[in-house]
């Protein structure tokens, strides 16, 4: 249980960095971005009010 929650932290400190790149205009390859951080156009329409990296 303890690695799982780990993993989830470590996804969400993933995200939280990169978001802060792309808010800063600091390129970051499209494969790391797409591993991390749901697109809009990915999204059910539902989750569409939801930010993509919270």
């Amino acid at each position: 249980m303890i690695t799982l929650q780990t993993i989830e932290q470590q996804k969400q400190d993933v995200q939280k960095f990169l978001a802060l790149l792309v808010e800063r205009d600091v390129p970051v390859p499209g494969n790391i971005i797409d591993r991390y951080i749901k697109r809009a156009s990915e999204m059910a329409p539902d989750e569409a009010e939801e930010f993509p990296f919270s």
